[in-house]
């Protein structure tokens, strides 16, 4: 924050009565105003902060982020600019503890129903209006102790509040492997969240997941070239080091790895949805030995529709190909998604619906060499919806037709 230049800056520092020695030198440091005070908690803080702030734009930092050379002067030139604008979020490079690079975070203008399931910025790369706190009165929730961004967007969005994307790197994140995200508090958040979602989202997980990598796509997250930043780390806190990411990735394996250690506390992948699945079928009736023979049976029906559903769906792509565009066998692009969704559940169907689409629209773009183009992926969405609004319909016959206790 120190070294921004171009802006008047205030620093404005809450600290909750932290016993590790910051009281002895926080209220020394004339570049800050520090205010010690025990606080409900992080959000809390933070509104304390916005309340005694007397900037224009506003934004705020955890301990484990910073803001790269001339962030805040960007940010600034960018409201000047667009002065309908209430909230600016920009791009952010993680690293390590070390200062090394991690990956790359892309922002996107948030979507209603995209953020149940994908949180399209770090909190550190998000700038707001006064107005927004001012006029609107939008403070965080504080009866939320890590998820608290997340419903403070929310409600960006259900006031309508206008976004705008800076596309610049302008923050640094560091994953410590000790942040706050990574404690169970904000596992078991992130499970009472899901649970909150409107019951119209949970099915269409994986859909707004792709949305959301392809929207990530459509803003070049897959094209990032090589390039340097300067940041602060633990071992030259007093001056900038620079770093260079040579093999720049928004591929954030920490975090991935987290996802697969606490999978339970996730929405359950159609993979994940079997194995349980058959688990409590094998388990069913254990007293009774005699009774595993028709749930093993109805095990191997599940995995024939799937072999008879792909193999069909080649079948299919190989006739389409041979034929071309002189006959159109479009409604046979949607019986694999509808077998597997009525033999197993809507999560194999989607799957099977990804993978007609796509097929689908390689082959008909096939005259041109299978290049990947605009027209190409809007084709796919296109075809997508249509295949998954037929798999949500199948699934909601299919779910009447179960009695309670069924595979669903």
């Amino acid at each position: 924050m120190a070294d921004q230049e171009g802006v008047q800056v205030e620093h404005i520092v809450q600290d909750a009565c932290s016993d590790d020695g910051t009281q002895e030198w926080l209220p020394k440091d004339t570049r800050v105003k520090a205010f010690i005070e025990k606080d409900q908690g992080m959000y809390d803080a933070v509104n304390r902060g916005f309340r005694r702030s007397q900037g224009e734009f506003l934004a705020y930092l955890n301990g484990d982020e910073q803001y790269l050379p001339g962030a805040l002067k960007a940010v600034a030139a960018f409201f000047a600019a667009h002065p309908e604008v209430d909230v600016v979020l920009s791009d952010t490079v993680v690293t390590d503890a070390a200062g090394n690079h991690v990956c790359y975070r892309y922002s996107l203008r948030p979507m209603g129903p995209e953020l149940w399931v994908c949180f399209p910025v770090l909190s550190c790369a998000l700038f707001i209006r006064r107005r927004v706190l001012d006029s609107m009165g939008i403070y965080f929730d504080t009866r939320w102790r890590d998820l608290g961004d997340l419903f403070w967007l929310m409600e960006f969005v259900k006031r309508k509040l206008k976004f705008a994307v800076l596309p610049r790197f302008t923050s640094v994140f560091t994953d410590t492997g000790e942040n706050m995200n990574l404690k169970p508090n904000a596992i078991r958040e992130r499970k009472l969240k899901w649970e909150m979602a409107p019951k119209w989202v949970k099915p269409l997980r994986l859909p707004l997941i792709i949305l959301n990598r392809l929207r990530l796509i459509a803003r070049g997250a897959c094209f990032q070239k090589p390039f340097d930043y300067s940041l602060y780390t633990l071992a030259n806190p007093a001056q900038r080091v620079t770093r260079r990411a040579v093999m720049p990735t928004s591929f954030w394996k920490g975090r991935m790895q987290l996802l697969l250690r606490n999978r339970k506390s996730l929405p359950p992948s159609w993979l994940e949805t079997y194995r349980l699945t058959k688990r409590r079928l094998l388990t069913q009736f254990a007293e009774s030995p005699r009774d595993r023979l028709p749930l093993l049976r109805q095990l191997s029906l599940h995995w024939l529709a799937a072999l008879v559903s792909y193999a069909g769906l080649a079948g299919v792509a190989v006739l389409d190909y041979v034929t071309g565009p002189y006959i159109t066998l479009a409604p046979f692009y949607v019986i694999p998604s509808a077998i597997l969704t009525l033999a197993i559940n809507y999560r194999w169907g989607t799957i099977a619906a990804v993978i007609a689409a796509a097929t689908w629209s390689l082959l008909q773009n096939a005259g041109d060499g299978f290049g990947l183009s605009a027209v190409v992926f809007w084709n796919f969405a296109m075809r997508f919806i249509q295949l998954q609004i037929i798999v949500l319909l199948l699934n909601s016959a299919r779910t009447e037709a179960v009695p309670a206790g069924g595979n669903g």
